[in-house]
């Protein structure tokens, strides 16, 4: 039988305990990353016991009548413990779905990470949710996998390569500065984290969050720059911007070139995030630049629960 409770802040140390033993571990599921936006959300994060032992969980949030999994995160869904079968899997769905029909609660939405955000790279969440016809929506997402990466030519001469000198930057200000301009410019919208959250961010994860910036050999400016969140064997670019100038001189093609040079090495995989625009569209224009770089496409999963279902072997 397993018991659902809704999260407490008494249990942030069994919860940060178990995120950490977890295949399907991240950073960003750490109490301390997911509550430093508490106030914009109604936490509904859920624990699932196993004969009184802590067998799965959910970061979630609320809103009316629906629970998604967490919408203060890039990803989510169930955190499972290398224990954690396939079968145990429809006990667990089973349960949450009751518990949140007594909740008043009509739908789940679970935004799946990437298969590569598992470290045993499997995906029983998934085949389980489709096997039960659960409504899908999907994303299209862009990365490298290292291990079988073939560096491609590059496409710019090694005078504009040249020109920019990568470097691990502390100088997240100047770095805020040009993605919030730029994002102001061309999409009259700021980046969804405040220099404020990003900076405590930081300082909470060190390990986890770096700014890889491009500083102009001639000027000594930081033409352009990524925010990286680094998880295990993963790098993602949460953030990538540059300058006017730096687009002058195609400042972002050298970072791309740069990260990948850094990184091929000691990670596994490289994640340029998603290509869709907000109107759920696929941006060609995005998807080219990525893939020209040697990048590859995976789907991102968003499944739609309803309460109300049951799921079967």
């Amino acid at each position: 039988m397993v018991e659902v409770i809704k999260y407490e802040t008494s249990k942030k140390n069994e919860w940060n305990a178990f995120v950490k033993q977890s295949p399907n571990n991240s950073f960003l599921f750490y109490r301390d990353y997911m509550d430093y936006h508490a106030e914009k959300f109604d936490d509904f994060s859920l624990m699932l016991y196993s004969n009184n032992t802590l067998t799965a969980l959910l970061p979630a949030n609320k809103v009316e009548k629906n629970v998604y999994s967490h919408q203060g995160l890039t990803y989510g869904g169930l955190i499972l413990s290398q224990q954690s079968h396939y079968l145990y899997l429809i006990d667990y769905l089973n349960s949450i779905n009751s518990y949140l029909r007594l909740k008043g609660i009509d739908h789940l939405i679970i935004k799946k990470a990437p298969y590569f955000y598992n470290e045993n790279l499997e995906q029983k969440t998934e085949l389980l949710l489709l096997r039960n016809n659960t409504k899908l929506h999907t994303n299209l997402g862009v990365a490298i996998h290292c291990n079988s990466f073939k560096y491609p030519k590059p496409n710019l001469s090694k005078k504009k390569l040249s020109l920019y000198k990568p470097q691990i930057s502390d100088d997240i200000n100047k770095f805020w500065d040009i993605l919030s301009a730029h994002l102001k410019n061309k999409y009259n919208t700021l980046p969804v984290h405040s220099l404020s959250e990003i900076k405590q961010l930081s300082e909470k994860f060190p390990d986890n969050i770096k700014l890889l910036a491009l500083i102009n050999e001639e000027t000594g400016e930081m033409d352009a720059g990524s925010l990286l969140y680094i998880n295990n064997n993963i790098v993602k670019t949460q953030y990538i911007s540059s300058t006017l100038s730096g687009r002058k001189n195609r400042a972002s093609d050298a970072l791309y070139y740069n990260l990948i040079k850094l990184f091929e090495k000691t990670h596994s995989f490289i994640d340029f995030g998603t290509c869709d625009d907000s109107d759920g569209n696929i941006n060609i224009n995005l998807l080219k630049a990525k893939e020209k770089f040697g990048a590859d496409t995976f789907p991102i999963f968003t499944f739609t629960i309803d309460t109300n279902s049951i799921f079967y072997l």
